[in-house]
């Protein structure tokens, strides 16, 4: 029965993380994909140098 009620509570708990996240990548959508691009270009200049 304990286990159930801990099992619920964690479950309930990611599904209002990924709401917050989901959010959050929709507010800077944009942001985080040039972020991304970013890192990306530094990362085969690493690449290359190798």
């Amino acid at each position: 029965m304990q286990a159930g009620r801990l099992n619920n509570s964690e479950q309930s708990r990611r599904a209002k993380n990924r709401a917050r996240v989901s959010q959050r990548n929709h507010k800077g959508s944009k942001g985080l994909y040039l972020w991304q691009q970013k890192r990306n270009q530094r990362h085969k200049k690493k690449r290359h140098t190798n």
